[in-house]
């Protein structure tokens, strides 16, 4: 039983974590795109698509 809450806690702290790093993306694009920078710059450096960076 230990182990199985070990493992749904530590599961939970990697999605946590991946859910972060993800939304830590979007901000950094948002900003990027207020300050001027080319939709197909931002979207190279960051790995998020044109269509979700143009929607932020």
């Amino acid at each position: 039983m230990i182990q199985i809450l070990g493992t749904a806690s530590l599961e939970g702290r990697m999605l946590g974590h991946a859910q972060g790093c993800e939304e830590g993306r979007r901000e950094l694009a948002r900003k990027f795109k207020n300050s001027g920078v080319p939709i197909d710059i931002i979207a190279m450096n960051t790995g998020l698509g044109e269509e979700e960076i143009a929607a932020l």
